[in-house]
């Protein structure tokens, strides 16, 4: 009768130590999530605004259909790059 009650005893040491380890991970995988959804929006933010400012550039020498075309081929070309850049570091 002891083994059974200190086998249940360490059963529930081990059940208490796992329950704080999920915890401490479950706040730093928040933690993290929120971190890297700010960095996405910062950015995106920025990569619009330079983007803008490129259009804007080009509008006054090219006109803004011209400008719209380079921006948005430019703006293809960042996304695929990037989209291939991930796509090979999943090989």
């Amino acid at each position: 009768m002891t083994t059974f009650s200190r086998f249940i005893v360490r059963v529930a040491d081990l059940a208490e130590a796992e329950g704080r380890s999920l915890r401490k991970n479950a706040t730093s995988l928040a933690s993290s999530i929120v971190l890297v959804a700010g960095a996405v929006v910062l950015c995106l933010g920025g990569i619009f605004a330079v983007l803008a400012g490129l259009w804007l550039l080009l509008s006054e020498s090219m006109g803004s259909i011209g400008a719209c075309f380079v921006v948005g081929v430019l703006a293809i070309g960042m996304g695929l790059g990037l989209a291939w850049n991930e796509n090979r570091k999943n090989l």
